[in-house]
């Protein structure tokens, strides 16, 4: 599966947005994942925001099936069911 990754411009975050993204990388290495590129079309987008205001929550720039947005460490836990 082909994941596009967009950060939040982590003016206010409340937790380490980068460590996160790599546990969750671990938990799934079998998928391939990179920055969003406007220019492709992904499976997922995770949409990684660093507080519960979540300001990119309607992101939706870059083309994909289904948008991911997380807003707290806990977001990284949750098992989905189609990853």
């Amino acid at each position: 599966m082909k994941i596009g990754v967009k950060f939040c411009g982590g003016c206010n975050p409340t937790y380490e947005r980068g460590e996160a993204y790599k546990k969750y990388r671990a938990m799934f290495p079998e998928h391939q994942y990179e920055t969003v590129n406007l220019q492709k079309k992904y499976d997922r987008i995770l949409v990684i925001c660093g507080c519960d205001k979540a300001c990119l929550r309607d992101y939706r720039e870059a083309a994909a099936d289904e948008y991911l947005i997380f807003t707290k460490k806990n977001d990284f836990d949750q098992e989905y069911p189609f990853l």
